[in-house]
């Protein structure tokens, strides 16, 4: 029992277990690199599993090296187990197409996952414990899920450099936890994403103080988690829009805000009244955009094309009056008995006729 919130399952290898490795050159690394990993047959895409287990050092980094040769293929990876404080590292690969860790088991360990060129999805383990998710520079990566019943301690997700928009949808799920079974381990939990989409409604639970860094267009924090949990010691927590933001305005004209999807109308006016809370986003000292906090505003039929879906984005419930003008066009003092054209910045216009 991790923190008294739930329960996991603890995997106990036997010796007979195999782990699939569809890479040739990464099996033969493997098996040089961990004699226990050897099992007797040369490139049949299978480790002893038992020799992966607290090899003694950092797991073998999965990457394009010039000392291992060809870039590694890991599509199909299977059963890699990981204990003690190491880090499963695949950094670099020739993977394509979707990296799916569902089946690996990561116990008190951390998995990082950067440039890498051609993954565009990944599927994270479905249990056990991991105390950090990395994943960065992935240049065609789109979406990551994760298990329902996986804990964490601290994530950390991003795209591709800061003109990167290829990163649509993150999903977290599962439990944050502000445990650890290592001792000389004092870091904090924290949740940092920058994504166009960022799916929160699948977390069962999270401590007291947990920090939030998000960057994103949509935010569904419609999950079971007070609202009061999430932020800083201080109470702040940090949100704004997706790094893109800057590239979206001077290609398209638009300042997109942010969306945040809360579950009523108590937590839209905590997050609304609080200082910690932000409602809009600054660059260069400047107010760029809001931050509208909702109850319907994620929706999984975002196109991560900008030009098709960004627009909608703009339309804030709480648009700002630029001037008014009266027929003619001239920008009006007198304001009664005549009729008045009301400019907002988000390009709409409200014809007014008010008497006195």
């Amino acid at each position: 029992n991790l923190n008294d919130e739930h329960e996991f399952s603890f995997y106990v290898q036997t010796c007979d277990d195999l782990t699939y490795i569809p890479d040739n050159n990464l099996e033969s690394i493997i098996e040089s690199e961990f004699p226990f990993a050897a099992n007797g047959i040369e490139h049949d895409n299978y480790v002893n599993t038992i020799g992966l287990v607290n090899p003694g050092n950092d797991f073998v980094a999965i990457s394009n090296d010039n000392d291992f040769g060809p870039i590694f293929d890991l599509n199909g990876i299977q059963n890699i187990i990981l204990t003690n404080y190491y880090t499963l590292n695949i950094n670099n690969t020739f993977t394509s197409g979707e990296l799916d860790l569902s089946n690996c088991k990561l116990f008190d360990s951390s998995i990082s996952i950067s440039n890498n060129q051609y993954i565009s999805s990944i599927r994270l383990p479905e249990n056990y414990y991991i105390n950090q998710i990395s994943v960065s520079s992935n240049e065609n990566l789109e979406n990551i899920y994760m298990g329902d019943s996986l804990t964490f301690k601290n994530m950390s997700v991003g795209g591709s450099g800061y003109y990167e928009y290829g990163l649509c949808n993150v999903e977290v799920s599962g439990f944050v936890s502000s445990n650890s079974f290592n001792p000389w381990t004092s870091s904090n939990p924290q949740i940092t994403i920058s994504s166009k989409l960022i799916d929160l409604s699948g977390l069962l639970s999270a401590p007291y103080q947990t920090p939030l860094n998000l960057s994103a267009f949509m935010i569904d924090m419609r999950n079971n988690i007070s609202i009061y949990n999430w932020g800083d010691q201080f109470g702040n927590v940090m949100i704004g829009p997706f790094i893109d933001y800057e590239w979206i305005f001077s290609n398209l004209g638009i300042t997109p805000n942010v969306c945040v999807n809360l579950n009523n109308q108590s937590d839209i006016s905590f997050c609304e009244n609080t200082d910690g809370w932000p409602n809009v986003f600054m660059w260069d000292g400047l107010v760029q955009g809001e931050i509208n906090y909702e109850l319907e505003c994620f929706t999984d039929n975002f196109d991560c094309d900008f030009s098709n879906s960004i627009k909608p984005l703009i339309t804030s419930s709480k648009r700002q009056l630029v001037k008014k003008v009266d027929a003619l066009g001239r920008e009006a003092n007198h304001m009664t008995n005549q009729i008045l054209f009301h400019i907002y910045d988000d390009g709409s216009v409200e014809k007014k006729f008010i008497v006195e």
